[in-house]
């Protein structure tokens, strides 16, 4: 396992983007060095002292670094992601991989084709909770499971630069920001679906809530809504009910005890996976800590050190991903159940 520090280059530096780069500041062995991003105010917002870049081309050309992370907003995911790899450099990029199949396939191609690491930032899949899910199910400790319910919402996000994510052109509405993140743990948890039928209410960022329900291959069922139509004090909340052949795991935030087990003939029983929070994420956004940001981050530079590709994420999961969120617009759009 090598000792070198690896020198880490920020491509964004709006709230995500500073999301990441505490992370990276955190994180031992790590060096948060050039940051790329046009608007002056934003770069000097970073934390630590990084070489500061207008453009990601100027700080390939330029800064030494080992790592690009991109934290654009995602109409620039390919561009600055595919630069990176082409340079020769460890790419982690934040979700979604791209808006269209296109996009992401040559995103795939430029990871192909060399040999560091790429990988798009699911947080969901290092999330304490969901982690835990994912365990209990695949070992199978409370038996198989038979559905799974999850839900995202959140007020239409006022922290973005420009307030991109309110132009369905540039960001896709709740699908590609928000929802995505339910879509992709349901691919993780629970395998490709059959086939998806979803609803949806359009608002003046373009969709702004959707609810999906799936069919498996199976007797196992799963349903997920991704909304932001909610005013700017509604809080923010992830949740979700998995029902077990033998106990039901529930999660909801704003209680003392978010993740809740359910047994025959018991009590609920609190589970509190291992503590994720090493500091604060930032102000103004909709997480309070680094939480999975913080254990992803760890991930794709342990699979750095160690010589070896990500796997509990990989692009062509991103990709699928992608698909299955499309097809799920589809859906809304004609009114049909879509089969994948």
């Amino acid at each position: 396992m090598s000792e070198k520090t690896l020198r880490v280059g920020l491509v964004g530096t709006g709230f995500m983007g500073r999301v990441h780069a505490n992370c990276w500041v955190a994180l031992p062995g790590a060096e948060l060095a050039a940051i790329a991003d046009p608007t002056a105010e934003s770069r000097e917002k970073c934390p630590g002292a990084p070489e500061q870049f207008e453009d990601w081309a100027t700080m390939l050309a330029n800064a030494d670094i080992d790592i690009v992370d991109v934290c654009t907003p995602t109409p620039w995911h390919p561009g600055a992601a595919i630069a990176g790899l082409e340079a020769g450099k460890h790419v982690l990029c934040e979700k979604p991989m791209a808006l269209t199949l296109p996009e992401c396939d040559e995103m795939l191609r430029a990871g192909e084709k060399t040999s560091a690491n790429f990988m798009i930032a699911h947080v969901i899949r290092f999330w304490a909770e969901y982690a835990y899910l994912k365990e209990a199910v695949a070992s199978g400790k409370y038996g198989k499971l038979r559905s799974f319910t999850c839900l995202r919402r959140m007020a239409v996000p006022m922290y973005n630069w420009e307030m991109w994510t309110h132009d369905e052109k540039r960001a896709g509405g709740i699908p590609f920001e928000g929802h995505i993140h339910d879509v992709d743990y349901v691919r993780y948890l629970m395998g490709d679906p059959k086939s998806v039928y979803a609803v949806g209410v359009r608002d003046s960022t373009g969709i702004g809530q959707m609810w999906a329900s799936y069919t498996f291959n199976d007797e196992r069922r799963c349903s997920a809504e991704g909304s932001w139509g909610y005013q700017p004090n509604y809080p923010f909340q992830h949740a979700f009910v998995a029902v077990l052949e033998d106990a039901v795991l529930d999660l909801s935030l704003g209680r003392d005890n978010p993740l809740l087990l359910y047994r025959p003939n018991a009590e609920p029983e609190p589970i509190k996976p291992e503590p994720q929070s090493v500091g604060s994420a930032d102000e103004g956004g909709n997480i309070s800590d680094l939480g999975g940001y913080y254990k992803e981050i760890e991930y794709f530079a342990a699979c750095i050190r160690d010589g070896v590709k990500p796997s509990i994420t990989t692009p062509q999961d991103a990709r699928e991903s992608v698909r299955l969120l499309l097809a799920q617009i589809e859906s809304m759009e004609t009114g049909q159940v879509v089969t994948l």
